[in-house]
This record gives structure tokens, C-alpha cells and sequence, in this order.
């Protein structure tokens, strides 16, 4: 449900959070590259075999929306907190794509 979503992408932005001086010298040296590929790595490793093709796409679609919100995050120097990069993400999902993008990472 929301309470899950809610509670995955806070999860999320708070583990990214305690590495903030990592991450801006990754970003502040160009390699924020590397986090997109490791979603996508993430992805393919876990759970890309169960996915039809319409899904498969779906994800990678919402895993560039995750990036480019790190990558915004990251320029501006990480200032917003989880809790606050949590409810702005929120509200960037349309409503019938968060249960079944967010259930394949909650399983």
C-alpha cells in the first residue's frame, strides 16, 4: 500500500543521506553514472526475470525518474532532507503506478 511506498523511498533517501560527502565527491567528479548502473544492475540481478516486456520497461522508465532525482539532490548539495525528498517523490508518482512498481521492490 502507500504506507509501504512511502516507507521504501524514506528507507531509501535516508540510506543515501548517511553518505553525503561520498556522494557529492562521486557527483562533484562526474561519476554519478555509476548509481544509475548500479540500480539497473540491482534490477536485472533480482528481478528483471520475472517481469514481462511492458514491465521491464515501466521500471527502467521509473528507475531513470529515481536517478535524476538523485542527481538533482546532489546539485543541490543534498539540502533537502529524506523526509522532504520523500513526500516531493511521492508526489511525482502517478497513483496506478505505485503499487505494482513499488511491490516488485517490496517483495
Amino acid at each position: 500500500g502507500n504506507h509501504s511506498i512511502e516507507n521504501y523511498m524514506f528507507t531509501t533517501f535516508n540510506h543515501f543521506y548517511k553518505y553525503k560527502s561520498e556522494l557529492l565527491l562521486i557527483h562533484k567528479n562526474g561519476l554519478s553514472y555509476t548509481i544509475l548502473e548500479t540500480l539497473n544492475q540491482v534490477f536485472e540481478e533480482n528481478k528483471a526475470e520475472i517481469l514481462d516486456l511492458e514491465e521491464q520497461y515501466k521500471m527502467y522508465f521509473h528507475m531513470g525518474g529515481i536517478y535524476n532525482t538523485y542527481v538533482l539532490w546532489f546539485t543541490h548539495s543534498m539540502r533537502e532532507t529524506p523526509e522532504e525528498l520523500t513526500q516531493i517523490s511521492l508526489a511525482q508518482l502517478p497513483a496506478h503506478a505505485q503499487p505494482k512498481l513499488f511491490d516488485i521492490f517490496l517483495k
